[in-house]
């Protein structure tokens, strides 16, 4: 199995939720994307999933595992699993909803508790995947396996 069949197996096990925040900020940061699909956010994820495949089909397999990699951990690693950033997200949310009186944004801030056991399990899940399928070894190894294929 390739490292983007391990990517894409990872990225269909997550819950809704994470799967747009990851490619919303992937399509938004990384080249090759195009940004106007952020503005479908009821294709988005589909968009991103079709646009990575494009490119790893290009050619650009390492360079497009690579920039993932480099952008999950950017973006949500060593953050999102982390308490200090719930609990500095929940305090600033529940600034935003006493101050402007969204009920939304209080239940959403009340929910951060929540939300960060589901990043703990999304983010094991990641550092296992990275730790055996998409370090520097694995992909030079799956790479020059390709050679001979």
């Amino acid at each position: 199995m390739s490292p983007l069949n391990h990517f894409n197996s990872w990225f269909s096990s997550l819950i809704p939720a994470h799967k747009s925040d990851i490619a919303f900020m992937l399509v938004v940061n990384l080249p090759g994307f195009d940004s106007n699909d952020v503005f479908d956010l009821d294709n988005l994820v589909d968009l991103f999933e079709k646009t990575i495949n494009e490119l790893f089909e290009d050619g650009k397999s390492i360079g497009v595992l690579i920039s993932i990699r480099g952008a999950i951990d950017f973006y949500f690693s060593n953050r999102r699993d982390r308490k200090e950033f719930w609990d500095s997200y929940r305090l600033d949310a529940l600034y935003e909803a006493e101050k402007t009186g969204d009920n939304e944004l209080k239940i959403e801030a009340n929910s951060a508790s929540i939300r960060h056991k589901q990043w703990i399990l999304t983010l094991s899940k990641w550092y296992e995947l990275k730790g055996k399928y998409l370090n520097d070894e694995a992909l030079y190894n799956w790479k020059e396996s390709e050679k001979y294929a």
